[in-house]
């Protein structure tokens, strides 16, 4: 595909959301072993492989018409504000749904900006 997402390690040049499936499994695979306790059965990582691959896909694109290219700080602020709106870590260990309290961060981070 052209302008396409660069997977590390390989020669592949994909579309963003087999991009995004490479990256995230990548990822997973090294921290497989790894745990993380909610009531959901989701990963913070397992949005790194999406943040990723869009921030290669629109950089990619942004080059391709002209502009400047993202850097890694703009991948770095959205997985900040990802984490931000996620919320707190504290949450992690209680019995109650890890997603009913996302909302809410969302509400609030969407507000300060």
């Amino acid at each position: 595909m052209p302008n396409g997402i660069k997977v590390s390690g390989t020669s592949y040049d994909l579309d963003p959301v087999q991009g995004a499936f490479n990256i995230g499994a990548m990822i997973r695979w090294l921290d497989f072993n790894n745990t993380w306790s909610t009531a959901e059965w989701g990963h913070p990582s397992d949005n790194l492989g999406g943040i990723l691959a869009v921030a290669d896909y629109l950089s990619c694109k942004a080059v391709a018409s002209g502009k400047p290219a993202f850097s890694r700080s703009h991948a770095l602020a959205w997985e900040c504000r990802l984490r931000r709106s996620s919320g707190a870590s504290g949450l992690r260990f209680q019995v109650q749904s890890y997603s009913l309290y996302r909302l809410k961060f969302l509400i609030i981070n969407h507000q300060q900006c």
